[in-house]
């Protein structure tokens, strides 16, 4: 409605004038107590005027009369006072306009709004009548229109309420019930006003409730928990959040919940939640999953298991479908890859992954930019895709965008990214199928890298190729080579692992050496020099396995205590803390005892006695899989396992 005008000017007031009966002579030196301001709720266009009037009283609520008043404004960009109390509103905003006697204060709230278009005739808030329950929300809108009655879009009214002990309301008209009772919530801008009463009740008494519990599913491990909560509403769709709720398991036996709606997983199984409230009920699905992992691969952002089964299940960055789970979104918790198919082993690269099935055929999902996957294309795949060819392995290694595979013969193929020769063809064209690696040599382990690969022949010769730019070729030099070299050695290894811009080897007396690029320590011989050719793990450590990660390395003694070196920015060395590197090993914090070990990027995880996986180092897409983004400079055990 439209209503009174001041200087051709319109403004709202609202509140209650404060008057006394009669006024008192009383000296001066009486103190003031109380500031009374009229009007004490304002809104003015941008450039409108209004004077406000002040007065004072005594402790005993006495009007006191010739006392002096300072005005002051909280911003006075929005809006400014002169001695007199005439407020002049200058831009858009909320401001406070004070007036002080003595130690009393006074206040009064002043909206200024934009000027608006000249067609505007009315403003409505619905619903009205409004019901609220004590706690509970109601959201009330406002509709400006046109002298013909048209809505007049994209205005910002300015909402209060008249009784802010009974029910309040939000800058968006949300009204919140305080207290039993009733309260006008207005919407105002400008000249015109628009109002719904509320009535702030204990309970619905407008039938019985839906309710909707939140959230409508959880999948939770044994022992941990996920909090319900409910919200109902009423028939006139007044809806009351976190109402109190008698809650229910359908199973015990698999979830338990409290009566403040914590669920709390027993064992596997899926039990339905229920919530009621106001007469009404709502449920939720709640799903314990168990998951028995017997290996564990790390890669850049992401890492992988299999369980039992040999279904399977990844967590982490998803940005390149590498979860398998066809939906793109990260999850710091394990998700199955679907499919439908069982791995006997698995290996994670930078945004793929690969296994092989126990008929020993390849399967691989996820990125695919350079042909990564072997099926023949270079697209993205959600779901895990035959690697072309025809061919069988009986190893696999994923690396950052190539993977390569030996045959049961030793025969070493590889397919992806070429750039710096990695796949070992003498090429260096990118191949989305399998190429056979150049020199006929029979393999007895290999490991793809970043822009290199490794592999240890069957009479115990590293070979390596592809790039060298750091020495990890460990041939002495620092050319680079489309074609397998040997990695100048005087000792037999039998096993092998290329990282970043470096590699590791263990000989049959589990000595570990290094070579290649060490500007971090990672090749753990004391300093940071980068070595073309394999230099000792200091520490006189003898280790079972090792492997080289992207700028550090890790190594499990034959006892399974485990040992890091290199770069610790993200925790990676896992020796409880994120600093210094180290260009020696450390032990990862713990005390726990491994029998298998991956590292990633900057992450490692590895496989506990009692097949249990920890992971550690940087978590912030989620490849911990411990339902954190947090990095942890220490093992932490993957969730969903017993």
């Amino acid at each position: 409605m439209r209503f009174a005008t001041l200087a051709a000017r319109s403004f709202l007031i609202i509140g209650a004038v404060v008057t006394a009966s009669c006024h008192h002579d009383l000296t001066n030196t009486t103190p003031v107590a109380s500031v009374f301001l009229v009007p004490t709720n304002i809104s003015l266009l941008v450039g409108d005027t209004v004077t406000i009037t002040a007065s004072e009283s005594d402790i005993n609520g006495i009007v006191l009369t010739g006392r002096s008043v300072t005005w002051s404004s909280s911003d006075t960009t929005i809006a400014v006072v002169n001695s007199g109390g005439l407020v002049t509103a200058r831009k858009v905003g909320s401001v406070n306009i004070n007036a002080t006697s003595g130690t009393a204060v006074g206040t009064a709230k002043l909206a200024v709004v934009a000027a608006l278009p000249p067609s505007i005739s009315s403003i409505t808030v619905a619903p009205t009548p409004a019901f609220v329950v004590v706690h509970g929300t109601q959201q009330l809108t406002a509709t400006v229109r046109d002298a013909a009655g048209n809505v007049v879009p994209n205005l910002t009214v300015i909402w209060q309420s008249n009784n802010a002990a009974f029910a309040t309301v939000s800058s968006t008209g949300l009204v919140t019930g305080v207290a039993v009772g009733s309260a006008v919530i207005s919407a105002s801008i400008g000249g015109y006003l628009g109002t719904s009463n509320v009535t702030v009740q204990t309970s619905i008494t407008l039938g019985p409730s839906s309710v909707a519990v939140a959230p409508s599913s959880a999948t939770i491990g044994i022992g941990r928990a996920v909090q319900f909560t409910a919200t109902a509403t009423d028939s006139t769709g007044n809806t009351y959040p976190n109402a109190t709720a008698t809650w229910k398991s359908s199973n015990a036996a698999v979830v338990t919940i409290s009566s403040t709606g914590l669920a709390t997983g027993v064992s596997a199984g899926v039990a339905t939640i229920t919530g009621s409230a106001f007469g009404g009920s709502g449920t939720a699905t709640v799903t314990i999953q168990v998951l028995h992992l017997i290996a564990v691969s790390a890669g850049d952002l992401h890492s992988c298991g299999l369980q039992t089964d040999g279904s399977a299940w990844c967590w982490g960055g998803d940005q390149a479908d590498q979860l398998g789970d066809s939906t793109q979104t990260n999850s710091t918790t394990p998700v199955v890859t679907k499919g439908g198919l069982k791995f006997a082993s698995l290996s994670s690269g930078y945004a793929h992954n690969c296994g092989l099935t126990a008929a020993s055929v390849a399967f691989c999902w996820g990125d695919n930019l350079s042909g990564e996957l072997g099926d023949g294309t270079f697209a993205h795949r959600s779901l895990p895709v035959a690697v072309g060819g025809g061919l069988t392995f009986s190893s696999i290694s994923a690396g950052q965008d190539h993977t390569c595979g030996l045959t049961a013969a030793g025969a070493a193929w590889c397919w992806g990214n070429n750039l710096s020769g990695q796949l070992g063809n003498g090429l260096t064209a990118n191949s989305s199928s399998p190429v056979p690696v150049g020199g006929g040599i029979a393999f007895a382990t290999i490991s793809a890298g970043f822009q290199n690969t490794c592999g240890v022949a069957t009479n115990g010769v590293a070979w390596c190729w592809g790039d060298n730019t750091r020495g990890q070729l460990g041939s002495g030099t620092l050319n680079s080579s489309a074609t397998p070299v040997k990695v100048t050695s005087a000792a037999a290894f039998v096993s092998i692992s290329a990282g970043f811009q470096h590699a590791c080897g263990i000989t049959a007396a589990g000595a570990a050496f290094c070579w290649g690029s060490n500007d971090q320590g990672q090749l753990g011989t004391g300093d940071t020099q980068n070595h073309s050719l394999p230099v000792a793990v200091s520490g006189g450590l003898s280790f079972a396995t090792v492997g080289a990660g992207g700028l550090y390395t890790c190594g499990l003694a034959a006892s399974g205590a485990a040992f890091c070196w290199g770069d610790n920015i993200w925790g990676e060395l896992g020796s409880g803390v994120t600093s210094p590197t180290s260009n020696a090993p450390v032990a990862v914090a713990g005390g726990l005892t491994f029998r298998t070990l991956s590292t990633g990027n900057y992450h490692s995880c590895a496989m506990a006695g009692g097949n249990v996986a920890y992971c550690w180092g940087d978590g912030g897409e989620g490849q911990l899989g411990n339902g954190s983004t947090n990095l942890s400079a220490s093992p932490v055990k993957v969730i969903y396992q017993p």
